[in-house]
Formats: C-alpha cells, sequence, structure tokens
C-alpha cells in the first residue's frame, strides 16, 4: 500500500512539518477546549451567586404590592397628622411642637421606600406615634385667655399692695 506522501506528493520534510502542525492543532484544541470548560465554570458560579442575590430581594408581585401598601400607609397616617394640627391650630390650640416633628418624617418614608429595611419603617412608625403623643398633649393644654390673665394678675398685684379688694367694673 502506498503511503501518504506518494499519493500527495510530500517531501518528508513537508510530511514532518504537517504532522508537527497537526500536533500543535490538536494541543491548541484541547487547552482552548480546557479553558472553554474553566469559563463556563466561572459563568455558571456567578450565575448561581446573582440567582442567590434575586432570592433576597423580593422581586414577585405580591411583595411589592405589599411594601407599596406598607408606604402608602405611612403617607396617610402622615397626611392625617397634618391635617389634624391645622385643625388644632383652627381651634386656638398650639400644636407647634407636633409641627416641628412632622418636618422629617417624608424624607424618612422615601428613605424607607428606597431602602426596604425593617429599621428604616420602624423609625418612621415611632416618629409618627410622637407626634401623635404631642398633639394630643397640645389638645388637652387649656386655653390661655391673655386679656383675663392679665387683668387678674394686675388685680392680685393691687391687693397685695394696697390691702384691699377694688372692684372693677365688667363691660
Amino acid at each position: 500500500m502506498p503511503d501518504d506522501s506518494e499519493l500527495t506528493d510530500e517531501t518528508p520534510e513537508e510530511k514532518a512539518k504537517r504532522e508537527k502542525d497537526e500536533a500543535e492543532l490538536k494541543k491548541t484544541v484541547v487547552e482552548v477546549t480546557e479553558t472553554n470548560k474553566k469559563i463556563d465554570d466561572v459563568y455558571d458560579e456567578r450565575m448561581r451567586i446573582l440567582e442567590m442575590k434575586r432570592k433576597l430581594v423580593p422581586t414577585d408581585e405580591q411583595a411589592e404590592e405589599e411594601h407599596q401598601g406598607k408606604i402608602l400607609m405611612l403617607k396617610e397616617r402622615y397626611e392625617d397628622l397634618r391635617s389634624r394640627i391645622s385643625q388644632a391650630r383652627r381651634k386656638g390650640k398650639d400644636p407647634i411642637i407636633a409641627d416641628l416633628m412632622t418636618r422629617n418624617i417624608p424624607a424618612k418614608i422615601k428613605i424607607a421606600d428606597a431602602t426596604r429595611e425593617k429599621r428604616d419603617f420602624d423609625q418612621v412608625e415611632i416618629m409618627l406615634k410622637n407626634v401623635e403623643a404631642e398633639l394630643e398633649e397640645a389638645l388637652k393644654e387649656v386655653e390661655i385667655n391673655v386679656k383675663m390673665e392679665i387683668e387678674q394678675r394686675l388685680k392680685s398685684d393691687f391687693q397685695k399692695a394696697t390691702g384691699k379688694v377694688e372692684e372693677v367694673e365688667e363691660d
């Protein structure tokens, strides 16, 4: 049987070079295959890590609806407190402390919305409860009629100074 060099008209040097090239090509194919396997392994590991991270962040619609419900509830409570403070002012009460305490609540609600952390929601809840308590305290305060208070003090000062009670005509 004739050998390959007789069929292809290759010289022994050309045949040796071809065999050497084929051996290098096989070696390169093996190296590329190993590299691709390593790349696949790294990719699979990174995808596994990414999937784990996705599981930590609520992505389903029910969790999102629950979160938006909490935010909406906090905003409604805030607006309710603002309207109650406004009503207290119209009644002549002075809820200035409660009003000042509400200043940071919208920002805290936005932070809770962005971070979705329980401690941020708890902080907003505490702030709302504190404002409610302060508002209730302001509503319980007795109104001070400045004119009557001044008249009573003047009468008591006059009595102390003169020792007698003056009859004051009421208008």
